[in-house]
């Protein structure tokens, strides 16, 4: 894919999405384009602060495969594709990654992942991610002791 094809692609995606800012994310559904080729990716989604991220994955060598090859066990919804990850020895593990997150309902798929051609693009990009992430927690961290901090001084102010 060169980089003709790649801005063609990203012109598109805008068109196809929207709220999603990010240039470099790749819409799902082109990825049937990339079959059988390794790429990288990476998601750190994490919308409600007090519970756990609805989705971790690092910087992470795939592989895209047609649902197609899906076990018959196994279902991916909203994509005609989905991602094995590729191990140190360089053999396709058996783990099968969702293009997009469970945060889809009905007609409307889910946040998708971060897709990139080359590993330098994704730590970059995980980086901004996390970042972002650390960001809003700090912010929350500053908001929730400055509350408390009130409320322990309306207490103690409140003593006869």
């Amino acid at each position: 894919m060169d980089k003709q094809d790649l801005i063609n692609l990203k012109e598109v995606i805008q068109s196809q999405i929207d709220g999603f800012d990010d240039k470099e994310r790749l819409e799902y559904e082109a990825l049937t384009h990339k079959l059988f080729k390794k790429v990288k990716m990476c998601h750190y989604l994490r919308p409600d602060l007090a519970k756990k991220a609805l989705r971790n994955v690092p910087p992470t060598e795939v592989k895209v495969f047609s649902n197609d090859d899906l076990p018959k066990n196994k279902t991916v919804y909203y994509s005609k594709c989905h991602f094995r990850p590729v191990s140190k020895s360089g053999k396709i593990t058996s783990r099968i990654i969702s293009p997009v997150d469970n945060t889809g309902f009905r007609q409307r798929p889910g946040n998708p992942l971060f897709i990139f051609n080359n590993e330098r693009e994704c730590q970059v990009e995980w980086n901004k991610q996390i970042d972002k992430a650390c960001e809003a927690l700090t912010i929350l961290i500053d908001t929730q002791s400055g509350l408390l901090l009130l409320e322990r001084d309306k207490l103690n102010n409140s003593k006869i």
